[in-house]
Order: structure tokens, then sequence, then C-alpha cells
């Protein structure tokens, strides 16, 4: 039984990387599993994984040129049972956390989807951080979901030191990004 449902899981994988990513190159992928939180996620093999910097932040990883980056966030959720991510977050919601850190952010699109069955909320975004005189700017994708009690979040994002070069990073590495989001599985489903 669990031999069919794995080669059922590898099949829709496929299917979700054929069908999400066409265009997207073939690479060698580097898994990356997580036994704490019950997750799976495969990053392209150039790619450097790290552990996550920050409090919820799991893992990252980041291109060979540092231009764009994919990460999994987890965060506990203080009421217990609640299965609907819109009750617990909106993209203004998202954008606010960020603008009153100072950093700007602006609301690109945003909707629901689905993730692994689980209703989630999907925000594109762009970001601009000022440090020691610089500013940089991203353009974000995060998918974010609940399940078991935790909010699971993909981020996704590319960037430069201009608007427009942002945007153009964005769009060259998005494929790829949406490659790796789409690989993602809970283990625990």
């Amino acid at each position: 039984m669990k031999t069919k449902s794995f080669v059922s899981l590898a099949s829709l994988i496929v299917l979700l990387f054929s069908h999400l990513a066409p265009n997207a190159k073939v690479c060698a992928q580097e898994l990356y599993r997580n036994e704490q939180y019950h997750f799976s996620i495969i990053f392209p093999e150039t790619w450097q994984v790290q552990k996550g910097r920050g409090t919820h932040v799991v893992v990252k990883a980041l291109s060979p040129t540092k231009e764009a980056s994919a990460s999994v966030t987890v965060v506990p959720l203080e009421s217990q049972g609640t299965k609907n991510i819109t009750e617990v977050v909106s993209p203004e919601d998202i954008i606010k956390g960020y603008t009153s850190r100072g950093a700007g952010a602006v609301l690109l699109d945003s909707g629901e989807t689905t993730f692994w069955n689980e209703k989630a909320l999907r925000v594109k975004y762009l970001l601009s951080i000022s440090h020691l005189g610089m500013t940089v700017f991203t353009v974000n994708q995060q998918i974010a979901a609940i399940h078991h009690d935790h909010i699971y979040s993909i981020n996704l994002s590319a960037g430069s030191n201009t608007k427009e070069s942002a945007f153009q990073a964005f769009a060259r590495h998005e494929p790829l990004l949406i490659k790796v989001a789409a690989s993602f599985v809970f283990e625990d489903w």
C-alpha cells in the first residue's frame, strides 16, 4: 500500500511540475526533508541550501548568483483547530507586517488556492529594504496554508538593486521557483 501511495505521489509531483512550469529547465535536484515539521521540498542541486535564519524560517535555498531564493517558514498557530488561512492572515496583513518595520511593500496580486488539499493564500508583492545607504528590491510570491495547527509558508523571491531589474529577475527565475514550490510535500498528510 505504501509503495502504491509513493508511486502515486511521485506521479502527481511529476504532473504538477510539467503543468506548472513547462518551460523550466531540467536540472539536478536536492531533496530537503524536515522531520520536525514533516515536510520535504526539492531544490535545484546548484542552489545553496541552508538552515533558515530568523525565528520561523526552517530552510532557505539561494541560487548560485544569490539573485533568487526559496524558503519555508513554519509558525505555530495561537488558536488551535483553525483550518482556514484567511481567518488568520490577509494579503494586507502581510504588507502591513513589512511596512510596520520600515520596509516598502506593494501588493501586486493575491488570491486563494489549494495546497495539498488545504485552503491556501497566494500573495505576490514588491518589497524594498534599505540598509547602509543601499536599497534592494525583491519581487516575492508567498503561498501559505494551515496544516496541523501551524502556518506553513513557501516564500519565492528574486531581486536586484532597481525595481525594473527585480521584476526581470523574478520573471527569469519564476518557472524554476514555481517548480520548487510544486515539489513541497506534507509527509504526514
